[in-house]
C-alpha cells in the first residue's frame, strides 16, 4: 500500500473489532496516520508484510498469540519497528516483561477515549521519531567510522574525562608502530607519544578554546622516533558519551627544514629579539576589522577603536599599497592564503615599520569568501639587524682580503671555501676557477700532521704557532707557521687559518746545520774509523776503532767487500757517490771530498749510523786509485740533534711569531731581548731597549709598578700569572695577563714574561655581567606578572567552586587550580635557578651544608646520617640546592622512607660523594632517564638541574642503587676539586 510520504503507516492488532474500528477512526482523523487493523497477531506474522509499517500497536490479551508473544516475534525479525502495547491489563509483571522484550511504550486502556487515543497517537509519533533518529545515528556513526579509519592522518578517539583511547585508525598504528591491543585503554602520556609538558599545553589550549586547530607539537613513536605533527582536536558525542577526536598531520620533513632554517638565522643574528605579533580578522561584508591589542599597538591605533579596511589600507606605505591591493584581490579570487612583507607608516609619528602579514580566507557553504583571518608581525628590528649584519660581513671581507697574511676558510673535511689574495699566491691557485673544488689537505706533506692539527683545534678551539710543511702541485715545498680557529661561515662550522711563510728561514737553518756538522766532523775524529779502499770495492785499510764502532776486527772487515759493511738502505747512495767521483776524474776534474751518512751493520745484529767524509786518492799521474775515508759514529747525535732541533724550533717559533709581547729579563729587571710582538704593541725595537731596566721603558700605566715580583722566579718551572695595566705605542692603556716563568740564558737564570692583552675579555665580561643583570630584572618582572595572573585564575576558580554544584564543573575547576599551582611552581623554579653558574665556584664543606635548617627541617622524622668528616668540594654555590633536592626527591618519592646516609669514597686521585636512602630505589630501565629534563612524576626538573649544577665544576652524577632497597647516587669529583679540611 502506498501512502503519502509524511503519513505514519500503523498496524493495530486487537481481538475486539469494535475497538479496532474506533481506533482507526480516531487516529486517522487528523491525516497524520494511516492505520491498518487486524484481529490476529498470528496471521500478521505469517503475512510477511510487517516491514511496510512504521509502527505496531497491539493488545495484550488475544487468542492464539498474546501481545507479549507477538512482541517477541516482531523483535526477532524486525528489531527496529516501534511497538506500543495497548491493553486493559495493568499488572506490574506484564509491564516488566514487555519492557524486557523491547516494547517502546506501554499504554493502559480506559478513561476518556478521545484523550486516550490522542495519547496513543502521541506515543506512536514519539516512538517512530525516536527509532528514526536512532537509525540515522547508527548510519551516521557507521559513516563516521568509515571516514575515521580511511583518514590518512593519525587519528584517535579517547574518553574526554580520562584521556584513554577507545579507538584509533590504521594510520595511527602504522605511523606510531603500535598494535591496537597496545593502544586501547591507554593515554598519550602512558604510551610515551606526548611528553607531560606538551600534554599540559594541549589540554590548556583545549580547555580555553574548546578545540585545537593545527597546533604544531612533537609525537614520539613506539621506537622513540620524533615526529613533528599538526594537531587538531574537537569534542564529539557518541552513544551519549563525550569523546575527544584528535587528528595529527605528519609534517616532520617540513619541520626539519624549518628547524634548519631557524638555526641558520640564529647563527647569523647572534642576538635575541622579542617578536611583536598581532592577529586580526576582516569581515568582508562589513569591511570591519577585529584585532588583538598587539595589532593596535603595532599600527599605532587607540585600543578598542573601530578599524575599517580603508583605514588599514591608508596606513600601508604608499609604495607598497598597490602591491598589497593586488595580493588581497588575488587571495579573494583564488581562495589561497598569502604571506608577504609590507611597510606601514604610524599615524602619530610618521615612523616607518616593516611588517610580515599572513592572511587566510574563510568561505561559506557556497564557497564564497566571507572573512579573512590573519597574523601580522613587526620585523623592523630584524630588518635593521640584517642590514647591520650585511655591513659587518662586507667589512670583514674587506679586512681579510687586504690582510698581509695568507688566510683561508675551509670546512672540517678540508673543502676550501675562501682564500684571500695572499693565500691564492702562497698556494699557487691563480688559475683555479672554482676554489670549492680544492681539498686543502692535499697540500699537507704529512697528512697525519693535519689530523693532529684538527684534534688540537677541537680540544682547544684555537691553535697558534703550529709549524707545517706544504707540498704544492708544482712540486715546490714551503713551510709555514699556522694559526687556526673555529668560525661559522655560510651556515657551516668551518676553520679560519692564517699562514705565516717561513720557507726562507727554514732553508737557511738547514744550510747552517749542514755547515756546522761538516766543521765538527773534520775537527773532532778521536773515535772515528779511518779507512782506504780500492776501485774494486774492497777495503785496503781499516783502523782498529772499527771494533768499538761495529764489533768487527779490522781483519774481519777487510775480508769482505765494502757493500757488506753497509746496510742495504745505504748501498745505493754509497755507490752513486763513488761512481760520480770516478766520472769527474775521467773528465779532468779534481773532485771535492764527499760528505754523506750511511747506516752500517754491527756484529751483534744492531746497526749504527756513521757520518762519512770520503776523498779520492790519486797517483803521481793524477789517476784515481782508490778512496780515503773517515767514518764517525753519529747514532746518538742523530737522536739528540733531532730532539734539540725540535726544541729550538718550537722556542724560536713561539718567541718570534707569537703576536703577544714577550720579554726576557735578568734578576735585576734588565732587558735581555724582546720579540716582534713587543715591537708591534709598544712601538719600541729590540735594539733600542736591550740593556735597559724594565721599569724605565715607560710601558706601565702605573709609574709606581713594582717589577721585583716579575723578575723573581724559581727553578721549578712553575708559571705564575698576574694582571697589570700597560700603555701601548698609541698611549692607550690596556689590561693584560702576564705569564711569568724561568728560562736559562747562558747558564744564567732569567725571567720570561709573556704579555697577553685581555682588554676585550674584561670588557666582554663586564658586558655579559650587565646583560645578565638586565635579563634577571626582565625575568623577575615577567615572573611577578605571571604569578599575579595565576593567582587571579586560582581565586576565580575557587570562587566559582562555591557557586556551582555540578560535579563535572567542580572537577574542571579542580584541574584549573592544579594547573595554576603547577605553573606557579614552575615560575618560582626559574627564580631559584636564574643565577645558576653566574658566580665562581668556591670550597664548601659538605657536612655543614647537610645540617642547614632547610635540609634538616625537610628530613624531620627521618634518620639523617653523615660519614663525611671534613670533606670539602670545589663547586658552584648552589651545591646546597643539589643536596636539598636529593633529600626532597627521597621524601617525595621514597616508599616507607626511614633513613638517609651521606658518605664518600676515594678512588685513585678522585673522590666519590655517595647519597643513599631506603625508600625503594629506581627501576633499572630508568637509571639513565631520571636525569633527563621532563622525566618524573612531577615536573621532572629536580634531578635534571642537579646534573646541570654539578656539571659546572665537572662533577658527574649517576644512580647505582638496587631497586627495592633504595637509591644510591654517586657524584664523581675529580682530583683537585676535593680535599679533606682541618677541624
Amino acid at each position: 500500500m502506498e501512502m503519502e510520504n509524511n503519513m505514519i503507516h500503523i498496524l493495530y492488532v486487537d481481538d475486539e473489532e469494535i475497538l479496532l474500528d474506533l481506533a482507526k477512526i480516531f487516529l486517522e482523523r487528523n491525516g497524520e496516520f494511516s492505520v491498518d487493523i487486524s484481529l490476529s497477531a498470528d496471521e500478521i506474522i505469517k503475512s510477511g508484510n510487517i516491514s511496510s509499517y512504521d509502527a505496531i500497536i497491539s493488545d495484550y490479551m488475544m487468542p492464539e498469540m498474546d501481545g507479549i508473544e507477538f512482541l517477541k516475534a516482531i523483535r526477532s525479525q524486525y528489531p527496529d519497528i516501534p511497538f506500543i502495547l495497548f491493553t486493559g491489563r495493568g499488572r506490574e509483571e506484564i509491564v516488566i516483561e514487555a519492557i524486557n522484550h523491547g516494547v517502546d511504550f506501554y499504554l493502559q486502556k480506559g478513561g476518556d477515549p478521545k484523550a486516550q487515543f490522542a495519547e496513543l497517537g502521541h506515543k506512536v509519533e514519539q516512538a517512530v521519531k525516536r527509532r528514526k533518529i536512532e537509525k540515522e545515528l547508527i548510519n551516521s556513526e557507521k559513516r563516521f567510522n568509515q571516514i575515521f579509519q580511511a583518514n590518512h592522518s593519525i587519528a584517535g578517539l579517547s574518553e574526554l574525562s580520562s584521556g584513554r583511547f577507545v579507538d584509533v585508525n590504521e594510520a595511527f598504528l602504522k605511523r606510531l608502530f603500535f598494535t591496537r591491543e597496545e593502544v586501547i585503554g591507554k593515554t598519550f602520556l602512558e604510551l610515551g607519544i606526548l611528553t607531560e609538558e606538551t600534554q599540559t599545553e594541549l589540554l590548556k589550549s583545549l580547555n580555553e578554546a574548546g578545540y585545537l586547530h593545527n597546533l604544531e607539537v612533537n609525537f614520539f613513536t613506539k621506537t622513540n622516533d620524533l615526529l613533528y605533527v599538526l594537531v587538531s582536536a574537537d569534542i564529539i558525542s557518541s552513544s551519549g558519551e563525550d569523546l575527544l577526536l584528535v587528528q595529527a598531520t605528519d609534517i616532520t620533513k617540513r619541520s626539519l627544514a624549518e628547524e634548519k632554517m631557524k638555526q641558520t638565522l640564529e647563527n647569523l643574528e647572534k642576538t635575541q629579539r622579542i617578536a611583536r605579533i598581532g592577529n586580526w580578522s576582516l569581515d568582508l561584508k562589513t569591511r570591519q576589522y577585529s584585532a588583538s591589542d598587539e595589532l593596535y599597538h603595532m599600527f599605532g591605533l587607540p585600543l578598542g577603536s573601530v578599524v575599517g579596511y580603508d583605514l588599514i589600507a591608508d596606513l600601508i606605505h604608499p609604495q607598497d599599497r598597490p602591491r598589497m591591493r593586488e595580493i588581497f584581490k588575488t587571495a579573494l579570487k583564488t581562495g589561497l592564503p598569502y604571506n608577504t612583507e609590507m611597510r606601514i607608516v604610524l599615524p602619530s609619528t610618521g615612523e616607518e615599520r616593516y611588517i610580515t602579514t599572513i592572511g587566510e580566507l574563510e568561505v561559506d557553504n557556497e564557497g564564497k569568501p566571507i572573512r579573512v583571518f590573519g597574523v601580522n608581525q613587526d620585523i623592523t628590528e630584524l630588518k635593521m639587524t640584517s642590514c647591520a649584519l650585511m655591513e659587518y660581513e662586507i667589512q670583514f671581507q674587506q679586512i681579510i682580503d687586504n690582510f698581509p697574511v695568507s688566510i683561508t676558510i675551509v670546512t672540517i673535511n678540508g673543502n676550501l671555501l675562501y682564500a684571500n689574495p695572499q693565500a691564492i699566491k702562497l698556494f699557487e691557485l691563480e688559475g683555479v676557477r672554482e676554489l670549492t673544488s680544492i681539498m686543502i689537505h692535499d697540500f699537507w706533506t704529512n697528512p697525519k700532521e693535519r689530523k693532529d692539527w684538527i684534534e688540537k683545534l677541537k680540544d682547544k678551539n684555537i691553535v697558534t704557532d703550529y709549524e707545517v710543511e706544504f707540498s704544492l702541485s708544482s712540486g715546490k715545498r714551503i713551510w709555514a707557521i699556522l694559526f687556526g680557529i673555529f668560525i661559522s661561515f655560510k651556515g657551516k662550522k668551518c676553520i679560519l687559518s692564517a699562514h705565516h711563510n717561513i720557507t726562507d728561514r727554514k732553508l737557511a737553518e738547514e744550510e747552517l746545520k749542514k755547515s756546522e756538522e761538516r766543521y765538527r766532523f773534520i775537527t773532532d775524529n778521536s773515535t772515528d774509523v779511518i779507512w782506504t779502499m780500492n776501485l774494486d770495492g774492497w777495503f785496503t785499510f781499516v783502523s782498529p776503532s772499527v771494533y768499538h764502532l761495529r764489533g768487527y776486527t779490522p781483519e774481519e772487515v777487510i775480508e769482505k767487500p765494502v757493500i757488506d759493511a753497509i746496510s742495504p738502505g745505504s748501498v745505493s747512495l754509497t755507490m752513486q757517490i763513488m761512481n760520480s767521483t770516478i766520472e769527474k776524474v775521467k773528465t779532468g776534474l779534481r773532485p771535492e771530498p764527499e760528505f754523506f751518512e750511511v747506516e752500517q751493520p754491527c756484529k751483534d745484529g744492531s746497526t749504527v749510523w756513521t757520518e762519512v767524509v770520503a776523498k779520492s786518492l790519486h797517483d803521481k799521474h793524477n789517476n784515481i786509485i782508490g778512496f780515503l775515508g773517515i767514518s764517525r759514529d753519529i747514532t746518538k747525535r742523530r737522536v739528540y740533534e733531532q730532539a734539540l732541533k725540535e726544541s729550538e724550533q718550537k722556542f724560536i717559533s713561539i718567541f718570534n711569531q707569537t703576536p703577544d709581547p714577550i720579554l726576557i729579563i735578568d734578576a735585576k729587571g734588565t732587558i735581555i731581548e724582546v720579540n716582534k710582538g713587543f715591537e708591534e704593541i709598544f712601538g719600541t725595537f729590540n735594539t733600542e731597549i736591550t740593556g735597559k731596566n724594565l721599569k724605565n721603558i715607560g710601558i706601565f700605566a702605573d709609574d709606581e709598578q713594582e717589577i721585583s715580583p716579575l723578575a723573581s722566579v724559581t727553578k721549578d718551572g712553575k708559571v705564575n700569572r698576574t694582571e697589570i695595566e700597560f700603555i701601548n705605542k698609541n698611549n692607550s692603556p690596556f689590561y693584560a695577563e702576564v705569564a711569568i716563568s724561568s728560562i736559562n740564558i747562558q747558564k744564567q737564570l732569567c725571567t720570561l714574561l709573556q704579555i697577553h692583552d685581555i682588554n676585550e675579555i674584561k670588557h666582554a665580561h663586564d658586558a655579559v655581567k650587565s646583560a645578565n643583570h638586565k635579563l634577571n630584572i626582565l625575568s623577575s618582572i615577567t615572573r611577578h606578572d605571571i604569578l599575579n595572573r595565576v593567582m587571579i585564575a586560582s581565586l576565580y576558580s575557587e570562587e566559582m567552586k562555591e557557586m556551582v554544584t555540578d560535579k563535572k564543573l567542580i572537577k574542571y575547576l579542580d584541574v584549573i587550580n592544579k594547573t595554576s599551582s603547577n605553573i606557579a611552581r614552575l615560575i618560582n623554579l626559574t627564580k631559584e635557578y636564574q643565577d645558576l653558574g653566574t658566580s665562581a665556584p668556591v670550597w664548601q664543606r659538605v657536612e655543614t651544608l647537610i645540617h642547614e635548617e632547610t635540609i634538616t627541617g625537610l628530613a624531620q622524622g627521618i634518620f639523617l646520617q653523615s660519614e663525611l668528616e671534613n670533606l670539602e668540594i670545589y663547586a658552584d654555590l648552589m651545591l646546597e640546592k643539589v643536596l636539598y633536592n636529593l633529600v626532597d626527591n627521597s621524601v617525595r618519592h621514597g616508599n616507607n622512607l626511614t633513613s638517609i646516609n651521606f658518605s664518600y669514597q676515594i678512588k685513585g686521585n678522585d673522590c666519590i660523594l655517595v647519597y643513599e636512602d631506603d625508600g625503594g630505589g629506581v627501576l633499572e630501565k630508568d637509571k639513565m632517564r631520571i636525569f633527563e629534563r621532563g622525566f618524573g612524576k612531577n615536573t621532572g626538573m629536580g634531578l635534571f638541574l642537579i646534573g646541570e649544577i654539578l656539571s659546572i665544576t665537572g662533577i658527574k652524577i649517576s644512580e647505582t642503587g638496587t631497586y627495592g632497597k633504595g637509591v644510591r647516587f654517586e657524584m664523581l669529583v675529580l682530583a683537585g676539586k676535593w680535599r679533606i679540611g682541618i677541624n
